[in-house]
């Protein structure tokens, strides 16, 4: 990575830390004109933020191809306790 890819790479990530873009599960590389993003966001919104920084960062830098694989990361599903189950009186369905 030389001199131009670093900048490129440090200034997008700056760019997201200021938009409240989660950066941590992202793999943002630079090589060869080329822009690599992938990995998760917590949400759509932020999916939504990195793709606006993205579009500066295409219009301020023409040459270099951006190439994004960004998903929104699942919800974890919270485990709720089950109640117990009543049971029934011999000859009774619940």
């Amino acid at each position: 990575m030389d001199n131009f890819d670093e900048t490129i790479r440090s200034a997008l990530f700056e760019a997201c830390r200021s938009k409240g873009v989660e950066v941590r599960a992202l793999s943002i590389d630079v090589g060869f004109g080329v822009l690599n993003v992938r990995g998760t966001l917590p949400t759509e919104e932020q999916r939504r933020r990195l793709w606006s920084i993205l579009e500066t960062v295409d219009r301020r830098v023409g040459d270099i191809d951006c190439k994004v694989s960004v998903v929104p990361a699942v919800p974890e599903i919270a485990t709720m306790p089950v109640p117990p189950q009543r049971k029934a009186p011999a000859g009774e369905i619940c």
